[in-house]
Formats: structure tokens, C-alpha cells, sequence
């Protein structure tokens, strides 16, 4: 949904009404200009105070509307950022409590997206190793020694660009298998570069 426009200027409705230094009173009236163009209501007076009210309750009730939608399922990660941009944009403090757990949601989301991503190529790069391994089988020739290794490096530096340059934790549990499949890529290849080796000393003898 769009947001009316008419709402970004909450803030700065009430910086014009009530005046910035709290009471005009008391304020400094040496420069007599500037002091009647920021002059306004004083801030406890009760139409600034109902203002406040009104903006909090609002704030508040968006907030915890987005808190929601995050805590439900398939929930849009950009629909919801622009929601917390525009809560932030007509004067939500940014340590509010429902805002702050709305982002840690979010962040966990993309977390575990990009993670289940690296771990479903992992699991690919292992599904058309064994492929390409049965097909050599099937022509009469060894699998290629090295290849597999290739596949876990690519696996490898997948995990390496999303914890350092996306921050995903280094543990997540996704990443962990991946590691696992990487490992056993290199196993593998290990296993062929030993039946090559045994292979070619027979051949010699």
C-alpha cells in the first residue's frame, strides 16, 4: 500500500505549531525576528500534548501492524522495509520496540534465504558431479580427477561472499551442511586422484 504523503509531514506540522525551545516565555527574544518566525504553543500546552498523543498512537499502531505482517508467513521483505521507512519518516523513534523486532525478523528472513539458496546449490554441484561421474562409467573412462574439487570451491565461496559481504553467521545451520557437501566434493575427488594413481602403477608394472 501507498503512504499518504500527507503523513510525512507530522513532524514537522508539530515543530511549527509548539514552539522549539518548549515555552516561548522564557525564550531569547534578542533577535525579535527569528524569535516570531519559530514562535508557537508551548509544549505543554494541551493542543501540543494531544498532537504528541495522536502522533504516538499512530506510530504505535503501525508499528505493530508491521510487526505482524513479519511474524506471519511469506511475508514481502521490501514491502515491509519501505513500511518501516515511512513509520521512520513521519517520526518513529528508531529503538521502538516493535520496529526493532519487525528488522530482526527481516534480517533472519534474508538470512535463512540466502543460506537455503547456497545449500540447494551445494546439493546441485553434488547431484551433477555423481551425473557426470556415471556418464565417464558409462563410456568406459574414470571420472575426471579434480572436477569435484572445482564444484566445492564454488560451493566454498558462496558461503565466504555471504558471511563476509552479506553477514550471514558463519554457523547458520544451512551454511553448515553446505560446508558438508563441499567436504564431501573433496572426498570424492580425493578417492579419485587415489584410484587414478592406483590404476596408472598397475598399468606400469
Amino acid at each position: 500500500q501507498e503512504v499518504d504523503l500527507e503523513l510525512y509531514g507530522n513532524r514537522k506540522f508539530l515543530g511549527r505549531r509548539c514552539h522549539p525551545d518548549g515555552n516561548p516565555g522564557s525564550a531569547d527574544k534578542s533577535d525579535f525576528q527569528a524569535f516570531v518566525a519559530t514562535f508557537g504553543l508551548p509544549r505543554e500546552h494541551v493542543v501540543c500534548g494531544q498532537l504528541r498523543d495522536l502522533m504516538e498512537d499512530l506510530i504505535n499502531w503501525w508499528a505493530d501492524r508491521v510487526l505482524t505482517i513479519t511474524q506471519g508467513e511469506d511475508f514481502d521483505p521490501d514491502a515491509v522495509g519501505l513500511q518501516i521507512e515511512a513509520l521512520l519518516a513521519i517520526g518513529a523513534p528508531p529503538h521502538h520496540n516493535a520496529i526493532v523486532r519487525s528488522k530482526k525478523i527481516m534480517l533472519k528472513a534474508k538470512y535463512d534465504r540466502i543460506s537455503s539458496e547456497i545449500l540447494a546449490f551445494a546439493e546441485l554441484q553434488q547431484m551433477n558431479d555423481a551425473m557426470d561421474a556415471e556418464r565417464a562409467q558409462q563410456r568406459g573412462s574414470a571420472p575426471p580427477v579434480g572436477a569435484a574439487v572445482l564444484k566445492a570451491e564454488e560451493v566454498e565461496e558462496k558461503i565466504r561472499q555471504a558471511v563476509d559481504k552479506e553477514g550471514v553467521p558463519s554457523g547458520h545451520a544451512s551454511l553448515e551442511a553446505a560446508r558438508k557437501v563441499a567436504f564431501a566434493l573433496r572426498e570424492e575427488d580425493a578417492n579419485r586422484k587415489r584410484a587414478a594413481a592406483s590404476e596408472k602403477r598397475r598399468k606400469q608394472r
